[in-house]
C-alpha cells in the first residue's frame, strides 16, 4: 500500500499590503517594515496587533511595541503571514427585528363651539416637558392632533377652540388657565348685502330734441308721421 504525504505550502516571501489586505492577522506573523520599495533584511516576530481609532500598533512577544510599527490602517507594510495565523473575526450583527408600523392617530378630541382661547406663550412646551412624555405619545393617547400640538409648542397658534383647549389641558394634566388665556366669542361673519333690483332701460329719444319717440307721446314739431298703410315719401 502506498501512502501519499501532502505538503503544506508556507509563505516564505514578504508581501507588501495593508493590514486588512494581509487578512487582518492578530499575531503570529513576521514584520519587515513599511518601506515602499524593499522589505527590511531582518524580520520582527509580531505577537499581538492592537487596533484603534488612531490606527494599528504591532507588539512583540514580550508585549512591547515594535519600533516604527505604529501606523494608519491604510498604511502598507511588508510581512509574512502564515495561513494558520490568528485573524480578527467580526461578530455577526444581530438581525433587525421586524417592526410593525404604528397605526395612524385617530383624532377624537372635540373642536368647534362658539368661543376660542389664546395659548399662553411657551406654556404648552413646558407642560409637555414636565409630563415626561412627548407630543406624539400624548396625542396618540388622548386623540389630539399632533400637528396642532407641535405648532402650539412652537407658539405658532393664535387661537384654539375652547372645547379643544379643555381636552389639551386634560391630556397634559394642567388647569386650563395655566395654558390658555381668557375665552372670547367667535366673530360672526357679516351678512351678505341684498343685491339691488334691476332697473328698466330708459326709452330712446329723438336726437337733438330730448323727446320720447318710442312711446305714446306726440312727435316734435316739424316731424310728420305717416298714417298706417300710407307710404312715406
Amino acid at each position: 500500500m502506498t501512502t501519499t504525504d501532502t505538503a503544506t505550502t508556507t509563505e516564505t516571501t514578504a508581501t507588501r499590503a495593508t493590514w486588512k489586505q494581509h487578512g487582518r492577522p492578530t499575531g503570529g506573523f513576521e514584520f519587515f517594515g513599511t518601506e515602499v520599495k524593499t522589505p527590511a533584511t531582518k524580520a520582527v516576530k509580531v505577537g499581538k496587533v492592537v487596533t484603534g481609532p488612531n490606527g494599528i500598533t504591532l507588539k512583540g512577544a514580550n508585549g512591547r511595541e515594535i519600533r516604527d510599527a505604529t501606523f494608519a490602517a491604510a498604511t502598507k507594510f511588508w510581512a509574512i503571514v502564515p495561513a494558520d495565523a490568528p485573524r480578527q473575526v467580526d461578530e455577526p450583527k444581530p438581525p433587525k427585528a421586524e417592526s410593525t408600523p404604528a397605526a395612524p392617530i385617530e383624532i377624537t378630541a372635540p373642536k368647534g363651539g362658539t368661543q376660542t382661547v389664546p395659548p399662553i406663550k411657551d406654556a404648552i412646551a413646558k407642560a409637555v416637558k414636565e409630563s415626561g412624555s412627548n407630543i406624539m405619545a400624548i396625542s396618540r393617547a388622548h386623540g389630539l392632533n399632533p400637528a396642532q400640538m407641535r405648532r402650539l409648542a412652537l407658539n405658532q397658534v393664535a387661537k384654539v377652540d375652547l372645547v379643544r383647549a379643555e381636552a389639551i389641558a386634560a391630556a397634559l394634566g394642567k388647569p386650563l388657565a395655566d395654558l390658555f388665556g381668557e375665552a372670547s366669542d367667535k366673530a360672526k361673519a357679516a351678512p351678505k348685502p341684498t343685491p339691488a333690483p334691476a332697473t328698466e332701460a330708459a326709452p330712446a329719444t329723438e336726437a337733438g330734441t330730448g323727446e320720447v319717440v318710442d312711446g305714446d307721446t306726440k312727435p316734435p314739431a316739424g316731424v310728420v308721421v305717416p298714417e298706417a298703410g300710407q307710404a312715406a315719401e
